[in-house]
Parts: C-alpha cells; sequence; structure tokens
C-alpha cells in the first residue's frame, strides 16, 4: 500500500484548525470536493498560469467556487462569512481566513483582462 501524498494546495495554516476541530454551517460544502478532485480544478488553475504571492490562485478561484456553491451574491458579502465561530468556508478554500473582498475583486480584475 502506497503512504498517502499530501495534497499541493494543503495550506500549513489550517492543519491546526482541522486537527483541534471546527464546526461550521457549511459542511455541505465538503461534498464538492470529490467533484473538484475528478475535474482535476488544481492542475486546471496551473494551466492557466496564474501566479501570486501570497495567497495562491487556487485558493482565492476556490473562494470564488465556493461563493457561487453558497450563492454569496456579492464579493462584499464574503466578509460575512469571515468568523471565527465558522471557519468551514475559509477551511474549504485552504486558507484559515476568509481573503478581504478588495484583494478578491483585483484578483477577478487582473484574471479577466
Amino acid at each position: 500500500m502506497e503512504p498517502v501524498k499530501k495534497r499541493e494546495f494543503a495550506n500549513e495554516e489550517i492543519e491546526p484548525i482541522l486537527k483541534e476541530g471546527f464546526t461550521t454551517d457549511r459542511a455541505v460544502g465538503f461534498l464538492l470536493i470529490p467533484y473538484l478532485l475528478v475535474f482535476n480544478f488544481h492542475e486546471l488553475m496551473k494551466k492557466m498560469g496564474i501566479t501570486r504571492e501570497g495567497i495562491s490562485a487556487l485558493n482565492i478561484s476556490l473562494e470564488l467556487v465556493y461563493m457561487i456553491f453558497f450563492s454569496i451574491a456579492r464579493v462584499s458579502h464574503l466578509d460575512a462569512v469571515n468568523n471565527s465561530s465558522d471557519r468551514g468556508f475559509s477551511v474549504l478554500c485552504g486558507i484559515s481566513k476568509v481573503t478581504h473582498h478588495t484583494l478578491l475583486l483585483g484578483f477577478i480584475k487582473s484574471f479577466t483582462r
């Protein structure tokens, strides 16, 4: 049996959150993970060639995917899901805290040009 490989998009910041455990109202989002893996979402992001410093393009793209999945209509509404009592959204995106909406808007503008 082969050892389990750590996924490329795993983030060291969320490991303590996963080990200590968390509660979330967004547990249904974990059902989307197998589909993201089947469609090689992380490979698609690599092929697009979007690189950036700090939070990876993959993590920011996952925020966009989960915004659609959870029917979050506006980027500015992401601030409402950024709380310490429900870390589910940020953990789904592979980050410890949801990014500020201005960073997300800048990301969207940079790759839609």
